[in-house]
């Protein structure tokens, strides 16, 4: 590959970052683009900069027919760019919201673990958690209704079923499940999205969806390292912080991203929250080494992919250019930069970068070999 195309295959963007007539200040406006199909400016874009990966919205999706279309057109950008979206269950998930889908609906992963239950319940508290199990997951069309027994396969089930339709609709990577572990109860962004406020109860749960979702040929990736679950703020919009230190998040929040590992997971996205009581700084760990090379990938062994939370969110974009937050990722040790703010200005920096050699050829190659295991 020439140089422009190794860059390009580490950059995951939205549609909209690919159409230069469409420009934005707050995600919020994009819906009023709906911009749902590949045009002639994306085509052109791609060629100048070939991405990795597209990453779909509510509202680049409309009905069925439309999202085959479009995967299939994205599919066909120069780079061959993978189709990824953020489907969990529950509150965020792009397609099963979205009525003119008929696919199977999760409440939460909250609820799905309460009906999971506890291996060797029995009696009348298996059978109230059975019928749970049955309820949570509705489905009208071709499907069928997912009525499992209540046990820990309940969220294996589930992400097999939120696989089989990203498969059919030509999904390619799934940002879920949310490895998070619940532990602060004013927290505003993580809540129900996470399994539990117990690592011990997540844990297990974590693995199991992440077997779902392989079993259908889906990519999953947890989500957020080193933890969201005991902020309070939302990181989408400015600076977050735990003010755990690493003992206690082994202890707790590691058991879930171990559990992950352990289950094969091929990829892992960073969190933009400062853990100050662990790198002595108040720098995000998404830009953090200690955290994402001494932590994720030394201690915790990991040897999968490592994204970025989209580079465009408050907490990275109020503090750092588009430039400075792409190659200071990827130099803190991630492989995929998620959702610059403006993909020209990180793909160029990454791209002088390497020239200049402040990132070295053998750096990038590295992690273009990890992201070819994702094909």
């Amino acid at each position: 590959m020439e140089l422009r195309q190794k860059v390009g295959k580490l950059f995951i963007v939205r549609p909209e970052a690919l159409d230069p007539e469409i420009s934005w200040t707050r995600d919020t406006e994009l819906p009023a683009y709906a911009l749902q199909r590949v045009n002639d400016r994306m085509r052109r874009t791609a060629e100048l900069y070939p991405v990795g990966g597209v990453l779909l919205y509510g509202h680049n999706i409309s009905d069925p027919q439309q999202l085959r279309i479009f995967t299939e057109e994205i599919h066909s950008l120069p780079g061959k760019p993978l189709v990824c979206i953020d489907e969990e269950g529950g509150r965020v998930s792009r397609i099963s919201r979205n009525p003119n889908f008929s696919v199977p609906r999760f409440e939460s992963a909250a609820a799905l673990a309460q009906a999971a239950g506890n291996p060797g319940t029995s009696g009348a508290e298996t059978d109230r958690q059975q019928n749970n199990a049955a309820a949570i997951g509705s489905q009208a069309g071709e499907h069928g209704a997912l009525n499992k027994p209540a046990c820990r396969s309940a969220v294996y089930e589930a992400a097999k079923a939120i696989g089989g339709y990203l498969k059919e609709y030509g999904i390619d990577l799934d940002f879920a499940p949310v490895a998070d572990v619940n532990t602060n109860p004013c927290n505003i962004i993580i809540g129900d999205r996470a399994f539990s406020d117990k690592p011990e109860t997540a844990a297990p749960l974590v693995a199991d969806f992440v077997r779902g979702l392989a079993e259908t040929g889906i990519i999953s990736c947890l989500k957020h390292f080193p933890g969201h679950g005991d902020t309070i703020e939302d990181t989408h919009s400015g600076f977050a912080v735990s003010n755990k230190d690493w003992e206690e998040i082994s202890a707790c929040e590691m058991q879930t991203f171990r559990a992950g590992i352990a289950a094969g997971v091929p990829m892992i996205m960073s969190a933009h929250i400062a853990v100050p009581a662990v790198t002595g700084t108040d720098i995000p760990a998404t830009l953090s080494p200690l955290l994402l090379q001494e932590k994720l990938r030394t201690e915790l062994g990991f040897n999968g992919v490592i994204i970025s939370d989209a580079l465009e969110m408050g907490a990275i974009a109020q503090r750092y250019t588009s430039a400075e937050a792409a190659v200071g990722t990827f130099l803190a040790g991630a492989d995929l930069i998620l959702n610059p703010a403006s993909l020209p200005e990180a793909f160029e920096a990454m791209l002088s970068a390497v020239r200049s050699g402040k990132i070295s050829e053998q750096r990038l190659d590295e992690s273009l070999r990890r992201i070819e295991k994702l094909q």
